[in-house]
């Protein structure tokens, strides 16, 4: 995923996403309306470097163990349920 992103979103100057995870779609959906594509193109690279990173590293398997369930399920749910407040809002994500 991190590299067809790299790749991808490098040859075509644009942010492109291979797949995605919910909370990082839905932090992403509220987030770039306020980035121009310079910067969106930035942190897609950015994102995806170290997504390879970390999937390549083994870190990913080490770092999802720390983390209580719990608590993993309480910030996917902070994230979608303002991305669904969002909608909610006329103009709020579209500009």
């Amino acid at each position: 995923m991190g590299a067809g992103c790299i790749g991808l979103s490098w040859f075509y100057k644009r942010p492109i996403i291979i797949a995605w995870s919910t909370p990082g779609a839905a932090l992403l959906a509220t987030r770039l309306t306020v980035m121009n594509i310079n910067q969106a193109i930035g942190v897609f690279i950015f994102v995806a470097v170290l997504t390879l990173l970390t999937g390549l590293s083994g870190w990913f398997d080490k770092l999802t163990k720390c983390i209580p369930l719990p608590l993993a399920s309480g910030m996917l749910a902070g994230l979608l349920l303002q991305f669904g407040l969002d909608l909610l809002v006329p103009g709020k994500l579209v500009h």
